[in-house]
């Protein structure tokens, strides 16, 4: 079996013994007696083998080395003696004699449950798709759930039932409130969105934000300070430093904000991300960075993607900011309609803002909330902070009333495409310079046209060097 067939072989294992401890019942005995689980009788087994088959994987055996169960234990968080756990684990696999004692079953059946019970199958998939790039998520997701569905069915028939028994009265908590950390924009427990055009201060909004949180200084327009929050932002396509030095500028607690530039996180790490640093504000920026491999445009696969956001939400007590592009091609229309892909980018979100410009004028504006009222818009500007003759950091600048102005019809007072795409290039080249393929497809996945974008490099004086963009210092914004 080749590396590739033993990692996905052992990824699959991980999924079936992640199932298997959700019945204690099953696992004690299975423990306690050594016997081999059920999922590898011949129907289960069978079934794994024809998933490797049918890709080319597997040559009808199995071989996993101690390596690979050292890998797979501890990537799944089990502490302790690796050696004995390696040992345990086999045997919990397989049935194999052990000279371990009772004890040892005991301690590995509480760890494993501990470091599984609270997993979900979405993030398997996410790890699977890691471990085997050629594999899409799209392939991944059919394939496990189909093997989920069965080995669930054939496990636990009753499992997926409704307790029909249930009442309004068991699910009631006298105690339960909304936790804004900004009325009517920004919730913990929830996933939120910010979206709007490139260029008109989505990520500044968020830098703002996390700023204001870190100092636990008031949201724009309130009065209330609050406990200082730690934040994470997620921002692939922005410079490190450049993020550091926008934040600097926003007023923000430097060591209670950490960016990242990397779109590949999974669900386990953004849980440990939460758990050992104690942030209550993440950001990714945006979303759509963190869905490569997903159909952006079906309503399935969208919710797939966003579901375990809000469940970590919703789990850690932590709000979630999604910054989303609208889609060019649409005019005159609903903002949550405008959200680039499928309506499900919309729709999952309990709270969703967006950022225009109107009149020339920018305005943060409530699109859909849905755990509340719609808030009123808030205008802004984005004003240039020059800490040095050799440094310039654009940052928001919040204006001082509530407007009237609503996401639900966005006027036709919009940029030209030309002006869209130099939007564009000023925010994709300012943050670094990139190579132009890259460049030309992202703009061409928010509706921006091949052609438009030279025309608008052209304009702003981009240099070509090599397929590589970038904006002169002179010309950048």
């Amino acid at each position: 079996m080749s590396e590739k067939a033993s990692h996905l072989y052992g990824e699959i294992e991980c999924k079936l013994i992640n199932l298997m401890l959700r019945f204690p019942d099953v696992v004690g005995e299975m423990l306690n007696n050594g016997i081999t689980p059920m999922f590898f009788e011949p129907k289960r087994r069978n079934l794994v083998l024809a998933i490797f088959q049918q890709h080319g994987l597997s040559d009808g055996k199995r071989s996993l080395t101690d390596d690979h169960y050292r890998t797979i234990l501890l990537e799944q968080g089990v502490k302790g003696d690796i050696t004995i756990a390696m040992q345990v684990y086999h045997d919990c696999m397989y049935g194999a004699p052990s000279n371990n004692s009772k004890d040892d079953f005991d301690l590995l059946k509480k760890e494993l449950i501990s470091a599984y019970v609270h997993r979900e199958g979405v993030e398997a998939l996410h790890r699977m798709n890691e471990n085997v790039p050629k594999m899409g998520y799209v392939e991944a997701t059919k394939l496990y759930s189909n093997a989920l569905q069965e080995i669930t069915d054939s496990v636990d028939p009753k499992a997926n039932d409704v307790p029909l028994a249930r009442t309004a009265s068991d699910c009631y908590n006298p105690d339960y409130f909304v936790n804004w950390l900004w009325q009517g924009r920004i919730a913990r427990r929830e996933l939120n969105v910010v979206a709007g055009k490139p260029g008109q201060g989505k990520s500044l909004t968020s830098l703002d934000i996390a700023a204001r949180l870190s100092m636990g200084k008031p949201m724009p327009f309130e009065s209330a300070a609050c406990k200082p929050v730690k934040s994470a932002i997620f921002c692939p396509e922005e410079d490190l430093q450049l993020c550091a030095s926008r934040l600097q500028v926003a007023g923000a607690r430097m060591d209670f904000v950490k960016p990242y530039t990397t779109s590949n996180v999974t669900v386990n790490q953004i849980k440990r991300l939460i758990a050992e640093h104690d942030v209550g504000f993440i950001v990714f920026d945006p979303i759509t960075q963190f869905g490569k491999d997903i159909d952006g445009n079906n309503e399935i696969h969208v919710r797939q993607f966003l579901m375990p956001l809000r469940e970590i939400a919703a789990t850690h007590n932590v709000a979630i900011l999604a910054i989303q592009h609208l889609n060019k091609e649409f005019k005159n229309s609903d903002m949550l309609e405008r959200l680039l892909g499928s309506v499900a980018w919309g729709a999952l979100p309990r709270v969703v803002s967006g950022v225009l410009r109107e009149n020339d004028q920018q305005y943060l504006v409530s699109a859909k909330n849905c755990l509340g009222p719609k808030v009123r818009g808030m205008p802004y500007q984005i004003v240039e902070v020059k800490p040095s003759p050799k440094q310039s950091f654009p940052k928001l600048e919040w204006g001082t009333e509530f407007v009237d102005i609503d996401a639900t019809i966005i006027t036709g007072n919009e940029d030209s495409a030309l002006d869209e795409a130099q939007d564009f290039l000023s925010e994709r080249l300012n943050a670094k310079a990139g190579f132009a393929k890259d460049i030309i497809k992202d703009a061409q996945s928010q509706g921006i046209c091949r052609a438009t974008i030279y025309r608008a490099a052209k304009r702003m004086q981009v240099k070509k060097d090599n397929g590589i963009w970038h904006i002169p210092a002179a010309a950048a914004p």
